[in-house]
């Protein structure tokens, strides 16, 4: 609850230092897709899954922005759990949450009804249902099509890179989302 409460006011701040010309907030409600793989040193292995999401973001300047998302998949688990985590049949729910920088730069000279393209990293973590809770970096490619004034058609892909439940191993979860992207 504190993380989520020094979230909020890290973002609340770096949003209200922005001169108010240049903020811009969005909001986007998402699906995703997530491809797991093997967990590193066990016998397990997570199956792709498909989840939901949202996305907040304060633009702080043309280019930069500061965002915090947060997403739930429960994917089907092959073999066993290694923390003891009783699996009803055969799901666990996953938890990524993230927040950090993103950077927008348009291609083409901003063609007709093209958003930029958004590079983005954070910090945040991956959580297994009673089991561990792993820090992860997220790094990701992001790219929209405007539909009116205030509402584009989010996608993109994003990485979460993290250490499986302490020394166990390195892995990464790719996560394909597409979304509604609300701008006010």
């Amino acid at each position: 609850m504190t993380r989520k409460i020094l979230f909020g006011a890290a973002l609340l701040s770096a949003g209200l230092a922005a001169p108010a010309a240049a903020q811009h907030v969005s909001l986007e409600p998402f699906a995703t897709y997530g491809f797991y793989g093997k967990l590193p040193g066990t016998n397990a292995r997570l199956e792709g899954d498909w989840g939901v999401g949202g996305r907040a973001a304060v633009q702080l300047t043309p280019r930069w922005a500061v965002f915090g998302t947060a997403q739930r998949t429960t994917p089907q688990v092959l073999g066993q759990l290694p923390f003891g985590v009783v699996v009803s049949g055969g799901d666990v729910t996953v938890d990524h949450w993230s927040a950090g920088l993103e950077y927008s730069y348009f291609p083409r000279d901003a063609a007709e009804g093209m958003l930029p393209l958004s590079l983005s990293a954070g910090l945040g973590q991956a959580r297994y249902e009673d089991g561990p809770t792993d820090l992860a970096l997220n790094v990701g490619i992001s790219g929209a099509i405007q539909l009116g004034p205030s509402l584009g058609l989010r996608y993109g892909l994003t990485d979460y890179v993290s250490r499986f439940d302490g020394d166990r191993g390195w892995m990464s979860q790719l996560f394909a989302r597409i979304g509604a992207e609300i701008s006010f």
